[in-house]
């Protein structure tokens, strides 16, 4: 994000690796034996085995492979276990909203069970069977957070009121887990618009937005730079350990 971007808008990211976290060992064989893989089973999304193996982390098509373990998840009833972390404003209601809508449309039953300020759950059911479909788990903190859940393998998903910051890619480079800065590792949910103001007296009516980054960068410091009085701009920003008051940092 450039900064006239952070300057007008606040982007809802989520970023991900490739599934849920398991960090226990399995081993991965063909039908026939040949081939094995042993490793530690970081994710399966019902499709592809994820795992850390002394080869580095390698994703591997489930369909082709048979899995020995006791991580080895159970095929005929499985069960998607997801979890978020990060912004607690993501979590609070956009997150929520999305999954009671995901429910609402595909006919599932849903559940929400309070864990404590900072964790809670969503268990979607099956209607007709009343068997348990998915469980997404949450932990609702910050984006800083929620990177860090990520790359010690806590957590599938970051809700981050930014976008990823060049020292949190390159250590999710050095996880194994590739570039998370590539297609498809994160979506944009939604964009929050930023609204500048100033005090009810000051005569500065209007701002460009190259002026405001200016003002951001520290490259103009006082209101007479601005048409204004000779007096020194003081920013008052969102805390830096918010997502949102990085985005403006950044």
């Amino acid at each position: 994000m450039s900064i006239k971007r952070a300057a007008a808008f606040a982007a809802l990211f989520l970023f991900s690796p490739l599934g849920p976290a398991f960090a226990q060992d399995v081993t991965l064989a063909s039908p026939d034996g040949q081939v094995e893989m042993s490793g530690t089973l970081l994710g399966f999304d019902g499709e592809f085995y994820r795992l850390d193996t002394v080869y580095g982390e390698m994703t591997v098509d489930g369909s082709g492979v048979l899995c020995e373990g006791p991580a080895c998840p159970n095929l005929q009833d499985f069960v998607a276990k997801i979890s978020l972390s990060g912004s607690a404003k993501m979590g609070a209601v956009l997150l929520p909203a999305l999954i009671e809508g995901f429910a609402l449309r595909n006919g599932f039953e849903k559940k929400r069970n309070t864990i404590d300020q900072t964790r809670f759950t969503y268990q979607l059911f099956d209607k007709k069977s009343e068997k348990l479909v998915a469980n997404f788990h949450f932990k609702v903190t910050n984006t800083d957070e929620g990177f860090s859940d990520l790359l010690a393998n806590e957590a599938d998903i970051v809700m981050a009121l930014r976008e990823i910051r060049s020292s949190e890619r390159q250590r999710a480079r050095d996880a194994g887990m590739g570039d998370l800065t590539g297609p498809n590792r994160s979506r944009v949910l939604a964009l929050n618009a930023v609204v500048p103001i100033v005090s009810s007296g000051n005569p500065v009516r209007s701002i460009s937005a190259p002026q405001l980054a200016a003002v951001f960068a520290g490259e103009i410091v006082n209101w007479s730079d601005l048409g204004g009085p000779n007096a020194p701009i003081d920013l008052h920003l969102p805390s830096a350990r918010t997502g949102l008051g990085q985005a403006v940092e950044d």
